[in-house]
């Protein structure tokens, strides 16, 4: 909940702080109003778009998929999408969230792939009102994004060290050689 939080603070950010610039990454085709924003200079950037996509497609997440398909996914990618009614800041609305992470080889990005409904009214329901998909691409640069991840309840799976597992598979130049035992008995 508090990472909703934290998303639902960007996505209603002053759009004038640096919108209109060209995306960070490239958009799905068919995506309306495409965006961008710098919400912390050199730190938080989101692009954003909508999108007409039937409740619970995600047209856009093979899209992402590819394009970080070299980066870290975190979080459980078995989860699906939740909901809840959001009185914050005067709304009255119930969103449906579905959300992906992934960083970066480097460990110093963590892109956050938010994917969002947003229908009338605070009560409980299983499908949202339209079929207006919000779609946000967030991205931090940090210093350890698994640990940025990890501050939000989000966990990145370890990157394997071969060097500290001695049975992990290595690759030989040569095979071993093999030296006869010498017998000192005759």
């Amino acid at each position: 909940m508090r990472l909703l939080c934290i998303l639902i603070a960007l996505l209603v950010a002053p759009a004038g702080a640096a919108s209109g610039e060209k995306t960070m990454f490239p958009v799905l085709p068919g995506a309306e109003k495409p965006d961008h924003v710098v919400l912390s200079p050199r730190i938080v950037e989101q692009d954003y778009f909508w999108m007409k996509a039937e409740y619970p497609a995600t047209p856009a997440l093979e899209h992402y998929a590819k394009i970080f398909a070299t980066w870290r996914q975190c979080g459980t990618p078995e989860k699906g999408w939740d909901g809840y009614g959001d009185e914050s800041n005067g709304q009255n609305r119930y969103l449906h969230n579905f959300v992906r992470y992934w960083i970066s080889p480097a460990n110093d990005r963590a892109v956050t792939v938010l994917f969002q409904y947003r229908s009338a009214g605070v009560a409980y329901r299983k499908r949202p009102d339209n079929d207006n998909q919000f779609v946000a691409v967030i991205q931090h640069r940090v210093r350890d994004a698994a640990a940025h991840f990890a501050s939000i309840d989000v966990q990145c799976p370890k990157t394997p060290n071969l060097s500290l597992n001695p049975d992990a598979p290595r690759r030989r130049a040569s095979p071993p050689s093999v030296v006869a035992p010498v017998s000192l008995v005759r």
